[in-house]
């Protein structure tokens, strides 16, 4: 973990972590690996978010499978020569680049949480929340955990779509940051009507 903080360090300016399913298994790890090792405070100096190629993945190929070797075997070139590499960190961020390239997947602004956002996550801690965010929550229009996956899209831009577009629109927003289509849909309708319903 010293190295890693060490590593970390060595950038000029603080870095953004991304990993391949990162939101639900990599990034938590790496917190609590950090806390344990008595690092917590020294890591997050160094790091100003996360990412999840998930959320870009999801958004370019909504009915794709995005396991790794999935991806791989679809849309890399020879991949039966590579294969036996997979899982293996320079492997896996090698794999993910070629996809993003050849599938010409973007990121969006909207696809990178803070580090204060995700880590209060992990803590349930509403403070953290922008706002308008906060608020959906205090009046039980969306769980805390929703919250956060959505808290990068500014509530401006919620507010305006739930009050001038169609529920159509919201979900396409939403869509990548909660995976799921039918909980973007179902969490798009709540906050439209809430918005709909409240000045």
């Amino acid at each position: 973990m010293g190295k890693m903080c060490e590593w970390l360090e060595s950038f000029s300016k603080k870095v953004v972590l991304v990993a391949h399913f990162g939101t639900g298994y990599d990034h938590p790890i790496l917190i609590r690996q950090m806390a344990r090792a008595g690092l917590a405070e020294r890591f997050q100096k160094s790091i100003f978010g996360f990412s999840d190629t998930m959320i870009p993945l999801k958004r370019t190929m909504p009915k794709q499978r995005l396991k790794l070797t999935v991806l791989g075997e679809e849309f890399i070139p020879g991949w039966n020569m590579y294969e036996g590499k997979a899982h293996t960190a320079l492997f896996d961020v090698w794999c993910m680049l070629m996809v993003f390239r050849m599938q010409n997947v973007t990121f969006s602004p909207y696809d990178f949480t803070k580090k204060v956002v995700f880590i209060g996550k992990m803590e349930k801690d509403t403070s953290v929340l922008p706002p308008g965010h906060k608020a959906l929550v205090d009046n039980g229009v969306v769980s805390f955990d929703i919250a956060t996956k959505i808290c990068e899209v500014p509530t401006q831009e919620i507010i305006k779509l739930s009050r001038t577009s169609t529920l159509k629109k919201l979900t396409e927003l939403l869509h990548p940051l909660v995976i799921r289509i039918s909980t973007a849909n179902e969490i798009s309708s709540k906050i439209r009507e809430y918005y709909l319903n409240n000045d």
